[in-house]
């Protein structure tokens, strides 16, 4: 059976709203022989995104056309950053992309070659703004708050990495 759950994903405007619509592939008895039965759905991805704009009345609905691991926003603008983990040849690539929901631009960022794990679980990103974005990860230790070994800015419109210094205290990320 598959269910439609929008999750709401930002608001960056007055009466402009964002909702991520995924899709549940599957759903499992969580407490066997117990009552009440726990029924837990997991989803398998972000199939579109949703732009709501209550002042008009409008629904636009924006297709996704690959399915992200991950997603981040910015609190700047209406940009969507999200990224999708593949393997090739024993080699993980970690592919980030930009879409912007006002216009549905949807523009690769980077494609990263991995050299440590890069997992969904333990890489963070975090989009700055329309060009920008922050990757962390926690490979090959667990993640502990903002200790990360893996620190790059993106810098979307040329395709290039700057590392990140490793004393990110105080404002110093807000700066960055």
């Amino acid at each position: 059976m598959t269910y439609i759950n929008f999750h709401p994903f930002a608001s960056f405007y007055e009466n402009l709203f964002i909702f991520l619509k995924r899709e549940s592939m599957h759903e499992f008895q969580d407490n066997k022989n117990r009552i009440p039965l726990i029924i837990r759905t997991i989803f398998y991805g972000y199939t579109s995104i949703l732009l709501i704009d209550s002042q008009k009345g409008e629904i636009i609905q924006f297709p996704l056309r690959r399915v992200p691991n991950f997603v981040s926003t910015t609190e700047t603008g209406p940009w969507f950053y999200y990224g999708i983990f593949r393997i090739n040849n024993n080699i993980k690539n970690l592919h980030i992309y930009c879409f912007d929901c006002l216009t549905g631009e949807d523009r690769t960022a980077i494609v990263i070659e991995g050299t440590c794990t890069f997992g969904v679980l333990d890489t963070l990103l975090v989009g700055l703004d329309d060009r920008h974005a922050l990757i962390f990860d926690s490979s090959p230790g667990p993640r502990l708050g903002w200790f990360f070994q893996t620190r790059l800015l993106v810098d979307f419109d040329d395709g290039r990495t700057y590392p990140v210094p490793e004393d990110l205290d105080g404002d110093s990320l807000a700066r960055l």
